[in-house]
């Protein structure tokens, strides 16, 4: 087709045209507004570790899992002395995860529950590490974060072209308008119970 024949198509049809145009254009001052308004916020500066497949009001937890004087501790609980009390069931076993704030994704602590010191607590090298670093165990990030349920938008990649908002609903570490759901293994993390905010700087 030539160029003087698109032309006259394009005069032609100017109305069908602008019907088609002005919502793309539309669509794309608001995504540059939200990612520009997004922008602003600075990513989170704290990881997070929290615990699931754990009821911590429970007298009959098998484990105890706290975070004390900033360190993330794991203790077998003992059975109760009273025979007529059932002993914890400790193949119910509590998933510690963390959230890596710079990487934006959640893991599974690798924790050996067979490995009890005498005072009856986990021993655990990636527990270790992680003790290793400040935790905070404020609900409020001192960056101004919050871990928590929540409903709202999040960006999403579209067509690998531009980015776009989709309705959210779960956990999620968030400030403001930037919001980070919790998803491990391609599914939303179910009813976390949080423990510590983890200063992950070097």
């Amino acid at each position: 087709m030539e160029r003087e024949e698109l032309y006259r198509l394009i005069r032609e049809n100017i109305p069908l045209v602008a019907c088609f145009c002005v919502p793309l254009i539309i669509l794309f001052v608001v995504l540059t507004f939200q990612a520009a308004q997004r922008a602003v916020i600075k990513d989170p500066q704290y990881g997070a570790v929290f615990v699931t497949n754990y009821d911590g009001f429970s007298r009959h937890r098998p484990y105890n899992v706290v975070v004390e004087h900033g360190k993330l501790i794991v203790e077998k609980m003992l059975p109760d002395p009273r025979p007529e009390i059932a002993p914890p069931d400790y193949s119910v076993k509590p998933l510690i995860f963390f959230f890596d704030n710079r990487s934006k994704q959640v893991s599974l602590l690798n924790i050996d529950f067979n490995n009890v010191a005498p005072n009856n607590r986990i021993i655990s090298p990636e527990m270790t590490a992680l003790n290793n670093k400040p935790m905070v165990t404020d609900r409020l990030s001192p960056d101004g974060y919050m871990f928590s349920y929540r409903v709202g938008r999040v960006e999403k990649l579209v067509a690998g072209l531009f980015k776009s908002s989709v309705s959210h609903q779960g956990y999620a570490v968030y400030k403001d308008s930037k919001i980070i759901p919790l998803i491990y293994g391609g599914k939303r993390v179910v009813n976390p119970q949080f423990l510590a905010w983890v200063d992950t700087a070097p």
